[in-house]
């Protein structure tokens, strides 16, 4: 996966991040430094698909260990959070 870049303005006070195809994805305005906020975002990507594979993980020790189990539940809510879309309530 490519990952997701970002341009801020000259006075850091609105940032684009842009998608590995050149496409806008969010614009952010109105923050006096957003250094943190673009970083964040600009790894989602990166953290979904790490998440995505410890999921995997996790799903092969399922039952050994309520731990292992809490961690699946919280890995598979926050993978549902950053995929959900309309399309899943039709």
């Amino acid at each position: 996966m490519n990952p997701w870049t970002y341009d801020i303005s000259p006075d850091r006070r609105q940032a684009l991040i842009i998608d590995d195809e050149g496409y806008t994805v969010a614009e952010i305005a109105g923050h006096t430094d957003m250094t943190e906020t673009v970083g964040l975002m600009t790894a989602a990507p990166d953290m979904l698909a790490a998440l995505q594979r410890v999921r995997e993980v996790l799903l092969w020790n399922l039952g050994d260990d309520a731990r292992i189990d809490a961690a699946f539940d919280a890995v598979n809510a926050a993978i549902f959070k950053a995929t959900y879309t309309m399309e899943h309530k039709q």
